[in-house]
């Protein structure tokens, strides 16, 4: 058996897609899911509170927080539910469709400071 001189171990066998697929499956199995539990449920969308909060942010905010425009608003997750965010009032934001989906499940990214020098006193 030939082995590898570098690391003096006898070389890796190659796996096809369905080999490693098999195998990040196991793995995944063995250690358990990666993010935080959900501590609140998911909102149910025929429920009349979660209606009654995604209709009073859209009513509050009229425009994306991102991109400042008014079509297609959905109601969107600051810290997404994955992450451990709740569904009250306060983490939750307008988004246009689009900057809905550029965001995805991340946190947002912390505002640029504008001016630097000014708050160095």
């Amino acid at each position: 058996m030939k082995f590898n001189a570098k690391y003096k171990q006898p070389p890796t066998k190659k796996l096809s897609k369905a080999g490693r697929a098999k195998k990040r499956r196991k793995r995944r199995i063995r250690e358990g899911p990666r993010l935080l539990p959900d501590p609140t449920p998911r909102p149910d969308e025929n429920c009349p509170e979660w209606q009654a909060l995604k209709a009073q942010v859209l009513r509050e905010e009229r425009r994306c927080r991102t991109c400042r425009t008014k079509f297609r608003l959905t109601v969107d997750h600051i810290i997404p539910l994955s992450l451990g965010g709740g569904n009250h009032r306060a983490n939750l934001q307008c988004l246009c469709y689009r900057c809905n989906m550029n965001k995805g499940a991340d946190l947002p990214a912390p505002a640029p400071d504008l001016f630097p020098l000014a708050n160095a006193a």
